[in-house]
């Protein structure tokens, strides 16, 4: 990640009014993010996904009375917040916010060889994420940042289709600080 100031990232971070940003040909929540309506599990593909004849794209098969929770799903990136370069389909993570007590990032990295995961984690932290959850679930773990330390968690069988579990012995593998990410 190039050297940022702390304010210059959280610039970045700040939601913006975005009309460019369009899903278009991207569809990587199809796959990661479980759908109870249609009884999707969290990074199964979406079986209404198809090759368009016109234009080779994969589509929504069921785009015009697709169930409410893919309505109503909006990223990280498409709500405005982050910087451009993180479009899902471009950078190889999807990111997700969920308000609550603890806001939390969930960072799906699907796409190894991008390597972009890290640095976003790191953003992340200066910009005063209380946790973050970096998660492979090609390999069927996850990294927590939490208070300044860092879990290794495996992903276990989710028990609901939009859910995403995991564990971890409670040991932290790592520690941080914000002045350190910076530095």
């Amino acid at each position: 990640m190039p050297e940022r100031t702390q304010n210059q990232v959280e610039q970045m971070w700040e939601r913006k009014i975005t009309p460019n940003r369009r899903c278009g040909n991207c569809n990587v929540c199809c796959t990661w993010m479980g759908v109870e309506e249609i009884k999707k599990w969290t990074g199964e593909k979406c079986r209404h996904l198809g090759r368009s004849p016109a234009t080779g794209h994969v589509n929504c098969r069921i785009y015009s009375h697709k169930p409410l929770s893919c309505s109503t799903y909006k990223c990280t990136w498409l709500e405005g917040i982050g910087p451009d370069n993180l479009r899902p389909r471009d950078s190889g993570i999807l990111l997700s916010t969920y308000p609550g007590p603890v806001c939390t990032v969930n960072i799906f990295d699907f796409d190894k060889a991008k390597d972009t995961w890290e640095g976003v984690v790191h953003q992340l932290l200066i910009v005063g994420m209380k946790e973050v959850r970096a998660i492979a679930p090609q390999h069927k773990s996850a990294l927590v940042y939490r208070e300044g330390n860092i879990y290794r968690c495996r992903l276990l069988p989710p028990a609901e289709y939009e859910s995403i579990q995991f564990e971890t012995d409670g040991i932290a593998v790592g520690h941080y600080t914000v002045k350190q990410v910076l530095d």
